[in-house]
């Protein structure tokens, strides 16, 4: 990765120093540590069938010259680092991962690229295969009920009678929780919570039992096409006790704006936005400890230039966090192997970005392909507050168990 505002070099400066003698002085190495990389035990497992895929961890310099490189194993643990005589020379390393396939007629892969990396701990880990848990709830009731199910989780309305409403729920694994709301005829709405579900678990229950929501606010949303609107609420602060509490856009039934919730339940809430606007997707996400009813668009602002990486270039004036290029390879090589690559390079943020990738291709059985043969797929750029550095940014990239919405206390979000 290049940086248009900062010297674009890479070297070691040996210098011969003497003593009042005249004799040599032996300089001390000094040490550079990039990272400490510690990877999961199924990581190279590939869904559904367990065949093992491959996987290469890269340091390189400016010019892209490979400086370390190591195989990554299941359960493996690598220190990456190198000796000089003079860090101040050294302007920065970045650490590329390659995660790749290969069959007799096709090899595809995922090559991320972390820009300017010093002294990180990585976690590598990949999302498995969820099984899908079902919990069967019946609802006894004296007159017709809707629910209003606001939760990520899939749902099949398998009978809704005057008296009885059976819903079941394809629950994400085991030990998880639901909550959403019923609303009588009559208006009455009251709600459900139900925590550490188990697989084939099955409830009935009495709606004139279950407690009551009260009205809280109204949201008022900003009249922008497709704006969409998800609040989630959270018992103890925890991202595991986290519960979609309102939803409202094109993707739902929900039509009005007011929000009903439980007295006392929830004491952290997130918002989070999405919409579209002049070709580009905008996402706003924050945790706060009381709802607003009001929420304000983006203020990122930013461009790209050129197709691949050899002519790309990133302009921002915005006060933004991080960036994210997405390259794409689709390629049928000579012989007839299909080649399908995206890679990703991440970085911090500049006014200016241009992209130099490391010679890595040859190492990952792309032997034949040229680096500008990777074409532009999107960029992101985002403005992240309340995480502690860089390391833990890279980390919800390259750990499934870490999602940056469960750890930054706001998020600005554009893509294009």
């Amino acid at each position: 990765m290049k940086n248009y505002n900062l010297l674009l070099a890479f070297f070691v400066l040996l210098v011969g120093c003497q003593n009042d003698d005249g004799e040599p002085i032996q300089m001390e190495p000094i040490t550079l540590n990039f990272a400490h990389v510690t990877v999961d035990e199924k990581y190279l497992e590939l869904p559904p069938n367990g065949d093992l895929a491959d996987s290469k961890i890269f340091i390189s310099d400016q010019d892209g010259a490979i400086v370390l490189e190591n195989a990554i194993d299941n359960g493996g643990q690598y220190s990456l680092s190198t000796e000089v005589n003079d860090s101040s020379e050294i302007n920065s390393y970045d650490l590329s991962l390659a995660f790749f396939f290969q069959e007799e007629n096709r090899i595809s892969g995922l090559i991320e690229t972390f820009i300017d990396v010093k002294d990180a701990e990585i976690h590598l880990k990949r999302a498995g295969v969820n099984n899908i848990t079902p919990y069967y709830l019946t609802i006894k009731s004296e007159e017709y009920l809707t629910p209003d199910i606001m939760s990520d989780v899939g749902y099949i309305i398998e009978s809704n009678l005057e008296n009885e409403l059976r819903i079941r729920f394809n629950m994400r694994s085991n030990d998880d929780n639901l909550y959403f709301l019923l609303t009588a005829e009559d208006g009455t709405k009251r709600y459900f919570l139900k925590e550490n579900i188990q697989s084939g678990q099955s409830d009935t229950i009495d709606f004139n039992f279950m407690e009551e929501a009260e009205y809280k606010l109204d949201f008022d949303l900003p009249s922008i096409s497709g704006f969409e609107l998800k609040a989630y609420g959270k018992k103890d602060g925890s991202s595991l006790d986290k519960y979609g509490i309102f939803k409202l856009g094109l993707h739902n039934q929900n039509q009005s704006n007011k929000l009903y919730l439980p007295v006392n339940l929830f004491n952290t809430f997130q918002t989070m936005a999405s919409y579209t606007a002049d070709g580009k997707e905008y996402t706003l996400f924050k945790e706060v400890q009381e709802l607003e009813g009001s929420i304000r668009l983006s203020e990122i602002q930013g461009e790209y230039f050129g197709n691949s990486p050899i002519d790309f270039l990133l302009a921002s004036n915005s006060d933004y966090s991080y960036y994210k290029i997405k390259f794409n390879l689709t390629k049928i090589n000579p012989t007839g192997v299909s080649q399908t690559f995206d890679w990703i390079v991440y970085g911090e943020s500049s006014q200016t970005v241009g992209v130099s990738l490391p010679n890595i291709l040859e190492k990952i059985g792309l032997e034949d392909v040229e680096t500008g043969e990777f074409k532009i797929s999107n960029v992101t750029i985002e403005k992240i507050s309340g995480i502690s550095s860089y390391s833990e940014y890279i980390n919800s990239h390259t750990n499934s168990d870490i999602n940056i919405f469960d750890i930054a206390e706001a998020v600005e979000r554009m893509e294009w």
